[in-house]
């Protein structure tokens, strides 16, 4: 009874430990770079249209110079992306990152100001 229950713990923390072991093993995997760039494509060649037509100023209806040159920098590097050899975390981060730098793009647009608005009298 006694080799029994030895020869059973045995067998156990042999499978065990096989498990465990396997479950940790490192595999040298290779990345797949074989990923989906048609939605990046389509978001640079946007972008490069809105910053094409923008124009640089201060004056309203502009957009200041350090915005544009931020912008330009990061379609530059997302242009990269996509006709580069990138996992598909890699193009989804890239496109998630152009996203919002298109969106602040549009929101540092310098708007005009009315007069009316910004002079009001003050009554006593």
């Amino acid at each position: 009874m006694r080799i029994a229950k030895y020869f059973l713990y045995l067998i156990v923390t042999v499978s065990v430990s096989a498990v465990l072991f396997s479950a940790c093993s490192k595999k040298n995997s290779a990345p797949d770079y074989n990923s989906n760039k048609t939605s990046l494509g389509k978001l640079v060649d946007s972008l490069t249209q809105v910053y094409s037509a923008a124009v640089e100023g201060s004056n309203p209806e502009t957009t200041p110079s350090a915005r544009r040159r931020s912008s330009k920098t990061a379609l530059d590097l997302a242009a990269q992306v996509k006709t580069g050899k990138y996992t598909q975390e890699e193009v989804n981060n890239t496109y998630n990152s152009l996203l919002l730098v298109g969106q602040q793009f549009n929101s540092q647009l310098i708007q005009e100001v009315s007069v009316a608005k910004s002079c009001r009298p003050v009554e006593i």
